[in-house]
């Protein structure tokens, strides 16, 4: 977790009092990941004055030229070393954006929407970024199929009407802190409620075992489990369980505190909590768990 911008060794451009550039091509390519993303902005705008540097442009994906641009605003203190970066638009095809160009397995097929990334640098360190999302007709696959059977492997799909949150990360002096606020999701014309999530590490004396505390609210399990199924980043019999159970129940309140196997504590009330076993669904019921290990 090392975020460092050394922009200001990098770019002699700094030293010129203003630069436009116009008709401006480039690229992204991750040979590892295998992403490859083509960007274009009619124009990019530098203004430099001393230790202060602002970036604006409207960038577009060379792949669909005819889609909503996305707004970029850089500004950086090259003295101080800070900076604060945005990035966003109100009716991106995102999709289009980000197609052919999957992330921990997960790849979008179909959204668009409003999108915004603010981020913030604090002596060349990412200190926060805040995210608001609100998308309509997602659908989301993977390129990485999940195995039914010895013989036999689906490529999922799990779509949803819309998808509106915000999100906001933050650097703290031992770890970091996130929130998810107002997560609301719409699937076949049903809303789910709108739930809160709130994820911290706290690092302790030993570097190698940090405490994360984890705490949700009304969070419908439905969505994220199918949005969680998709991605290879999860141990395939995960994926294949997340499938096939098709796992539901609201989530009233949840908390952990996880350190390791050997020290957690964990209690959660959940309703009406189900899932597919041998091609039956489970009975319906509401549970409350508590567990204390240390």
């Amino acid at each position: 977790e090392i975020y460092t911008l050394s922009l200001h060794d990098a770019l002699p451009i700094f030293d010129l009092g203003a630069l436009v550039l116009r008709d401006v091509k480039f690229t992204i390519d991750d040979s590892t990941a295998g992403r490859h993303i083509a960007l274009g902005s009619d124009e990019i705008r530098l203004i430099n004055s001393g230790d202060y540097h602002r970036v604006l442009a409207r960038v577009k994906s060379v792949q669909t030229p005819g889609a909503a641009p996305i707004d970029a605003i850089a500004e950086y203190d090259s003295g101080k070393k800070d900076g604060r970066l945005y990035l966003g638009g109100a009716a991106l095809d995102v999709a289009a954006m980000v197609r052919g160009t999957p992330l921990a397995g997960w790849q979008m097929e179909r959204g668009e929407g409003r999108v915004q990334v603010w981020a913030n640098w604090v002596r060349d360190e990412l200190a926060q970024v805040r995210v608001e999302v609100d998308m309509r007709n997602v659908v989301m696959t993977t390129p990485q199929p999940i195995s039914v059977s010895s013989k036999q492997a689906i490529v999922p799909r799990t779509a949803f009407d819309r998808i509106a949150f915000g999100a906001r990360w933050r650097r703290a002096e031992h770890g970091w802190d996130a929130d998810v606020a107002d997560f609301d999701v719409t699937r076949q014309g049903v809303a789910s409620p709108v739930a809160s999530i709130h994820v911290e590490k706290i690092e302790g004396d030993d570097p190698n075992l940090p405490t994360y505390n984890v705490s949700a609210d009304n969070l419908e399990l439905a969505a994220p489990a199918s949005v969680a199924m998709l991605s290879d980043a999860l141990p395939e019999v995960w994926r294949q369980w997340l499938y096939e159970a098709d796992p539901v129940g609201d989530v009233r309140d949840f908390e952990l505190r996880y350190v390791n196997g050997k020290d957690f504590d964990v209690k959660g009330d959940i309703k009406g909590i189900a899932w597919h076993s041998v091609g039956a669904r489970s009975e319906e019921h509401t549970s409350e768990l508590q567990s204390h290990h240390d």
